[in-house]
C-alpha cells in the first residue's frame, strides 16, 4: 500500500525535517525527499535519508516491491510543479531476493491467495487513508466455502449494500480467482455477529446439491487471525495526518448575553416545553445547532433546574384547573364557515400528515394508486421499524386480503419464532410481472427481508391473458425511470449525520408529546378550548354570559375507533369484513364459467409470467432470500370444471419448480376450506376470518424457513 508506506516514512522523517512523496511504477518504489526547513543544505543528507528508509522498509517487508529509487530534491517552492533531484540512490528490497515476496498483491489474489484478496478489498473500499485512520473505515473479512467466496463488510455504521455489494462482486469477477464461481457479500455493524443484508452474484452457471448458508465470521478482534498474519512480524502504527490545531474556545459561546436575552430565551423554552406553543423551523435548527456547544456551568445548571421545576409545576396546575373548567362547560358552537365532518381536518392535522408523507412523496407515479400508496406506506414502515421486515407478503388482492401480518407474527411467536416482523405488500391485480418489478427493480436489496411469500394462485401466472395491471404500470413515469436505471429509493444509510440527529430529537419530542396527550386533561379537550377562545374573541359578551349561565349538556362524541375494518393497516394488510353468501352474491353478480373468465383467457403457463417468476427466483437466490409461493384457498362455488383443470396443471408445474431453485418452496392451500364460505368475501378472495386462518396455518408449517439464512426446508 503505497499511501501507507509514504505515511510511515513521513512519520519517521518528521524529526529529520524531511518531506517525502512516494509513487510505484511496476516493481520499483520511487521516493522523492525534500527538506522542509530552511537549512543550508538544498537537499536532504543522502546517508541519513537512505538509512532511515532502509530501516523502515526492512520492517514493513512490502510484497511485490523489489527496489526503491531515492531522490534527494531541492526545497519545493510554490511555483514548482515537480521536484528537482540533486542526488539519486538505489536500494534493493527483500522481494528482490525472496521469490515468495516478489509477486504483487494482485498477482497473488488472482492465484487464489486470500490474504492478498482481503488486502485488495480493504484498500478498494477505503481509498482515503486519512478517513480510514480517523473512522476505522470499512473492514473486510473473507471466507471461501465450496465454490463461493463469502465477504463480510463491517463498519461502525453498517455499510450500504448498494455502495459495497455490487462493487465488491465486480472487483472479484475481474480477478478471476480459480475455484470461485460466485460471491456472497454481507454487511453488518462492527461488533455484531449476524449480517444486516446480503448480496450475491454467480460468475458461472453452478449446479449444486447443497443449500447456501451464511457462514459464521469471527468478530472484528479476530480478523488478524483469520487472515493468517504471523505473530513474529512487527507492524508499525499508522496515525492520521495532523492538521491545524482546533481552537477549543470556538466551542464556548460568548458570555456577553444580557439578562433580558437570557430571560427571553428561558420564557421561549418554557412555552415550547408546555406544548401549548411549538417552535418554528428556524428556532428548531438553532436548538439543534446549540447542542454542539459546551455550555456547562454549575450556577447556570442550578438556575435552569429551578426554573424547569417551577415551569413544570405551573404547567401541571394550569392543566388540571383548566381541564376541570372545560369539563363543566357545554360545547360552544363553531362558526358556520368552519368545515365540519369526517373529511375535514384542522390545519395542524393537515400539516402533520403532509409532512409525514412528504419524505416519500417525491417518487414518480406508477399509474397505480395502490402501488404508489403501498410504496409510501412501506417506506414509512421502514422508518418506524428501522429495518426491513423479516417476512414480506406479495401478490394480488388475494395476498392483500388473505394474509394478516399481525396474526402471522403472533402465531409464529407461539410456534417458537418470536420477534418476527411481517409486512403485506399486496397490490390489486398484481401478476408475477408486477411482483418481479417491485421486488427486483423498485425496492432496493437492503429493504428486502430474508423471506418473501408470494400468496396468490394460477391467475397470477397465466401468461396467455392480457396483463392490464402491468401494462398500465409500464406506461408510467415511474416505470420509465426504473427501465432507465434512474429510479432510486434513498435509504437511511444515505442520510447525513446532522439530519439523522435532528430527526432523532424530533422523534423524542414526539414521544414525549404522546405521553403528555395521555395525561393532560386540557389536551384531551383541546377542541372545546379552541372553540371557547374563538367564540369569546368573536362575540365576547354574548358568549361569556352563555357559557357561564347555561347548564351542562351531554356532549355527543363521535367514536372514530368503533370500526376500522376495510381500511389499510400500517403493515399493508387490508382486512375485509364481508362474508360470502352465494345466494345474495349471485343476485348482484353474474356467475361466470371458467371457460369465459378473462383471468384464464388463452391459458398457458410458459411465457411472460413464468419468465418473470424465474427472474425473481434467480435474483432472490443470488442475494440469499428464500422464496415461498402459497396457492391461496378457493371455494367450490368458484372451482368449476374448467378452473379445476387449470388448477391441476398449475399444481403439477409448481411442484417441479423447486428442483430448479434451491431457495424456492411451493405450498398448496387451494382446497383448504372449499365449503367454509364465512372465511371468504367472494368466491375467490378471503375475508378477515379467512386471513386469520391462513396466517395461523402458515405459522404451523415447519417446512417454511421462518428464521435463519439456510435454504428452504432446513
Amino acid at each position: 500500500d503505497v499511501a501507507a508506506i509514504e505515511r510511515l516514512l513521513q512519520q519517521q522523517f518528521t524529526t529529520l525535517g524531511i518531506k517525502i512523496r512516494a509513487t510505484l511504477k511496476e516493481s520499483t518504489l520511487h521516493l522523492f525527499c525534500t527538506n522542509t526547513n530552511n537549512s543550508n543544505q538544498l537537499a536532504p543528507d543522502k546517508k541519513k535519508t537512505k538509512e532511515a528508509i532502509a530501516s523502515t522498509l526492512s520492517t514493513i517487508l512490502p510484497r511485490g516491491i523489489q527496489a526503491a529509487t531515492i531522490y534527494g530534491c531541492i526545497f519545493n517552492k510554490p511555483e514548482q510543479k515537480s521536484e528537482s533531484p540533486l542526488w539519486i540512490d538505489w536500494l534493493n528490497l527483500p522481494a528482490s531476493e525472496n521469490p515468495e515476496m516478489a509477486a504483487s498483491a494482485k498477482v497473488l489474489a488472482s492465484q487464489g491467495n486470500y490474504e492478498a484478496i482481503s488486502f485488495l478489498l480493504n484498500k478498494f473500499l477505503n481509498p482515503d487513508l486519512d478517513q480510514k485512520l480517523q473512522t476505522g473505515g470499512i473492514r473486510v473479512l473473507i471466507l471461501p466455502k465450496q465454490e463461493l467466496l463469502h465477504v463480510m463488510s463491517e463498519a461502525p455504521t453498517c455499510p450500504s449494500q448498494s455502495q459495497v455489494g455490487p462493487p465488491i462482486a465486480q472487483f472479484l469477477r475481474q480477478l478471476q480467482v480459480p475455484g470461485i464461481s460466485g460471491v456472497r457479500v454481507y454487511g453488518r455493524r462492527a461488533g455484531q455477529k449476524l449480517p444486516l443484508w446480503r448480496y450475491g452474484i454467480n460468475f458461472t452457471t453452478r449446479s449444486r446439491q447443497y443449500s447456501e448458508q451464511t457462514p459464521e465470521f469471527a468478530a472484528s478482534a479476530d480478523m488478524d487471525l483469520l487472515l493468517g498474519k504471523r505473530a513474529d512480524r512487527v507492524f508499525l502504527k499508522l496515525t492520521p495526518q495532523t492538521t491545524e490545531k482546533f481552537d477549543s474556545k470556538l466551542l464556548i459561546p460568548n458570555n456577553n448575553y444580557t439578562f433580558t436575552k437570557q430571560l427571553f430565551t428561558a420564557i421561549q423554552q418554557l412555552l415550547i416545553t408546555s406544548r401549548v406553543f411549538i417552535p418554528n423551523e428556524e428556532y428548531s435548527t438553532q436548538v439543534s445547532n446549540s447542542l454542539t456547544y459546551n455550555t456547562f456551568n454549575s450556577g447556570k445548571w442550578i438556575t435552569a433546574f429551578a426554573f424547569a421545576a417551577m415551569g413544570i409545576l405551573l404547567t401541571v396546575q394550569t392543566d388540571l384547573k383548566l381541564g376541570e373548567v372545560l369539563q363543566q362547560l357545554p360545547d360552544i358552537s363553531k362558526p358556520e364557515n368552519i368545515c365540519q365532518g369526517p373529511n375535514c381536518q384542522t390545519p395542524t392535522e393537515v400539516n402533520e400528515d403532509s409532512v409525514e408523507a412528504s419524505e416519500f412523496s417525491t417518487y414518480p407515479s406508477f399509474n397505480s394508486p395502490q402501488l404508489d400508496e403501498q410504496l409510501v406506506r412501506y417506506q414509512q414502515y421502514l422508518q418506524v421499524e428501522k429495518k426491513p421486515p423479516d417476512i414480506l407478503i406479495v401478490g394480488s388482492s388475494r395476498a392483500l386480503r388473505g394474509v394478516n401480518p399481525t396474526v402471522l407474527e403472533e402465531s409464529l411467536a407461539t410456534a417458537g419464532y418470536p420477534d418476527l416482523r411481517v409486512y403485506n405488500f399486496g397490490i390489486n391485480g398484481a401478476t408475477a410481472q408486477v411482483v418481479d418489478l417491485i421486488v427486483r427493480q423498485v425496492l432496493p436489496a437492503e429493504q428486502l427481508p430474508p423471506l418473501i411469500i408470494f400468496a396468490d394462485g394460477v391467475r397470477a401466472l397465466n401468461s396467455g391473458r392480457e396483463d392490464r395491471t402491468f401494462d398500465i404500470i409500464a406506461s408510467s413515469e415511474g416505470y420509465e425511470e426504473v427501465d432507465a436505471g434512474t429510479f432510486i429509493i434513498e435509504t437511511n444509510t444515505s442520510e447525513t449525520y446532522a439530519n439523522f440527529g435532528i430527526k432523532k430529537y424530533k422523534q423524542i419530542f414526539k414521544e414525549l408529546e404522546e405521553k403528555f396527550e395521555e395525561i393532560s386533561l386540557t389536551y384531551q379537550q383541546r377542541d372545546r378550548l379552541k372553540n371557547l377562545i374563538t367564540s369569546i374573541i368573536n362575540n365576547p359578551q354574548e358568549n361569556w354570559n352563555f357559557w357561564l349561565q347555561k347548564e351542562d349538556e351531554n356532549v355527543t362524541v363521535e367514536d372514530e375507533d368503533i370500526d376500522k375494518l376495510d381500511e389499510f393497516q400500517s403493515n399493508g394488510f387490508l382486512p375485509i369484513s364481508i362474508k360470502f353468501e352465494p345466494e345474495s352474491y349471485y343476485q348482484n353478480y353474474a356467475k361466470v364459467s371458467g371457460k369465459y373468465d378473462a383471468d384464464y383467457a388463452d391459458f398457458q403457463l410458459p411465457g411472460k409470467q413464468i419468465t418473470a417468476l424465474k427472474n425473481l427466483l434467480q435474483y432472490t437466490q443470488s442475494i440469499g432470500i428464500n422464496f415461498v409461493f402459497v396457492n391461496m384457498p378457493l371455494t367450490t362455488a368458484y372451482l368449476d370444471e374448467a378452473r379445476t383443470t387449470y388448477e391441476q396443471e398449475f399444481l403439477e408445474y409448481m411442484q417441479q419448480l423447486p428442483l430448479e431453485y434451491s431457495n424456492f418452496l411451493f405450498r398448496d392451500l387451494g382446497t383448504a376450506w372449499p365449503d367454509t364460505y364465512d372465511k371468504f368475501s367472494d368466491p375467490s378472495h378471503l375475508n378477515l376470518y379467512g386471513a386469520i386462518a391462513v396466517s395461523q396455518q402458515l405459522a404451523e408449517d415447519n417446512i417454511i424457513p421462518w428464521v435463519g439464512s439456510g435454504g428452504v426446508g432446513e
